[in-house]
Parts: structure tokens; sequence; C-alpha cells
């Protein structure tokens, strides 16, 4: 359980660090439709990942004996 604990927070960890890339590079981009649709697609990942990684998190540390 543990090692999906850790493979949890690499993936978010990783989707984090891709959507840094897709923020900065949308800089240089003059659609701005484009620029919004990327922008709302990205935080709904972001949003997703966050949601997910939360609850193998709960579980993992409540499997572990660590959270109640």
């Amino acid at each position: 359980i543990t090692d999906a604990g850790v493979a949890a927070e690499l993936v978010n960890t990783a989707v984090f660090g891709a959507a840094y890339n897709v923020g900065i590079n949308l800089c240089d981009i003059d659609d701005a439709v484009f620029v919004s649709d990327v922008k709302t697609r990205t935080n709904k990942l972001l949003d997703s990942v966050q949601e997910r990684t939360a609850a193998i998190r709960k579980n993992v540390l409540y499997a572990v004996r660590l959270k109640d």
C-alpha cells in the first residue's frame, strides 16, 4: 500500500510540473481562445489530481496507522 501512496505522490508532482511548463509556454501564444481553453482544461486536471492524491494519501495513512 505504501508503494501506491508513493506512486500517487509522484504522479501529483509530475502533473504539476507539466502544468507549470504549460503555463509558461502559454505566455508566448497570442490566441486568447486557445489559451483560455488550455488554462481551463489544465486547472480541471490539477483539481482532479489533487482530489485523487488526497484520497489515496488518506487511505495510505490510515492503512499504516498514522491517521485515524
